[in-house]
């Protein structure tokens, strides 16, 4: 992802920056990611009309057609536009048998269901925090749970921002869990 920003006063050229990763915290990130990842796929969509094609925020895509031999024609082009905008897929990460994961369900041919979630407990560092907090919001909107609720953990987050540093969950926290 590429951006410019201008000099002072326009005293020199834009500098140009790149970004492997996208920020976290800017408010139009995934904006940014949405619309990057569009335009990749934009010959992909008019190639292979009877594709469906679903982009969630920063990282998942789902690409899923009637039968598998149409989904697996595609893949090729889907892969070479999204490496033409620099976007790479991980091997690993491609599923072609069921059961399919997405976004937090399992999907087969007759049914959706929530995936065995596994929570860890014990926060040391503001990474198991997140950790913890990305596995929890998967379930909230299941479980009726709001983001309110939560805010004492969420509040966890706020201050250093080193993935080493030190979390604990306080009273207000362990009682909103």
């Amino acid at each position: 992802f590429a951006f410019l920003v201008p000099s002072v006063n326009f005293q020199g050229p834009m500098e140009r920056y790149e970004w492997v990763l996208l920020p976290q915290g800017m408010k139009n990130t995934p904006t940014i990611c949405q619309y990057v990842v569009h335009s990749a796929l934009i010959r992909v969509c008019s190639d292979y009309t009877k594709i469906m094609i679903s982009h969630y925020m920063d990282y998942d895509i789902l690409l899923c057609a009637s039968d598998e031999s149409q989904s697996k024609k595609c893949l090729p082009l889907f892969t070479k536009c999204l490496e033409i905008y620099g976007l790479k897929i991980a091997p690993e990460k491609i599923q072609s048998a069921l059961p399919w994961k997405y976004l937090g369900w399992k999907l087969t041919e007759n049914w959706i269901s929530p995936q065995k979630l596994t929570t860890e407990n014990s926060i040391q560092t503001l990474n198991d925090l997140q950790k913890l907090l990305g596995t929890i919001n998967w379930i909230r909107p299941l479980l009726g749970i709001s983001t309110e609720t939560l805010s004492p953990v969420f509040d966890l987050l706020k201050g250093n921002s080193n993935l080493t540093s030190s979390r604990q969950l306080n009273p207000e926290a362990y009682q909103a869990l």
